[in-house]
């Protein structure tokens, strides 16, 4: 299921780089021994100066104009008491 996207933002959700360029992000499932097991994960792979750069390294990459990042939930965690993480404060 894994697969690559080329990324043309250079402020997103979680971080900010001034200089811009192209980002590379491989996206799969989370392994078995994550908390996270199962769900989407998206890692950062390459920075790359332009889209035909980062073309030339990936070539079946998508390009994206946007950013592919996705808020993840912890609420299906708990904690010791069982109460679900984020909703005993």
């Amino acid at each position: 299921m894994d697969y690559y996207t080329i990324e043309l933002v250079g402020q997103g959700q979680t971080y900010f780089d001034p200089s811009g360029g192209v980002y590379v992000y491989e996206h799969g499932a989370y392994e078995r021994s994550s908390v996270l097991h199962g769900q989407p994960r998206r890692s950062f792979i390459d920075q790359f100066s332009t889209v035909a750069e980062a073309q030339k390294e990936y070539p079946n990459a998508k390009v994206l104009e946007g950013s592919s990042y996705v808020f993840r939930s912890l609420t299906f965690l708990e904690d010791s008491d069982g109460v679900p993480f984020g909703r005993g404060f």
